[in-house]
């Protein structure tokens, strides 16, 4: 049986304070709350909610964005890998790794991966024309 705290499930509580923190632009602190809730519904049995995943993938992809930003490339880069891993159909989370993989691990193959990964998620036209660009920087057929 789940903890409550006021009339929501712990687990629920834990969602909502991960959205608010997603939405004041504290994406690391969403993370630290969407874990508590992951822990939560792993150890009650419970099934996630549907957008679960995509949310905290979100965060993991703007978590990684945060981390370029301040120039730790391999933080950025395990968060980018967690946000793939949870929703590979996020494109910008593709889009961010394959950049990293270019940029900071001078790893084309990788790179190469994602953007074409990303390709098969029906970009904009837009879209298609900057991963392509990317993807010619691989020089990989």
């Amino acid at each position: 049986m789940p903890f409550f705290i006021g009339s929501c499930p712990i687990d629920v509580n834990y969602r909502n304070l991960a959205s608010l923190y997603g939405n004041l632009g504290k994406f690391v602190q969403a993370i630290d709350e969407y874990e508590q809730a992951d822990a939560l519904y792993k150890s009650t049995g419970k099934y996630h909610p549907p957008p679960f995943y995509s949310d905290k993938a979100r965060a993991h992809n703007q978590a990684g964005i945060e981390m370029i930003q301040l120039n730790k490339f391999e933080d950025a880069l395990t968060l980018l890998k967690k946000s793939v891993r949870q929703n590979p159909r996020l494109l910008s989370a593709r889009f961010n790794l394959a950049k990293l993989f270019l940029e900071f691990k001078n790893d084309p193959r990788q790179a190469n991966i994602h953007l074409r990964a990303g390709l098969a998620l029906n970009p904009t036209a837009n879209q298609v024309r900057i991963l392509r660009d990317l993807l010619n920087q691989t020089n990989i057929q």
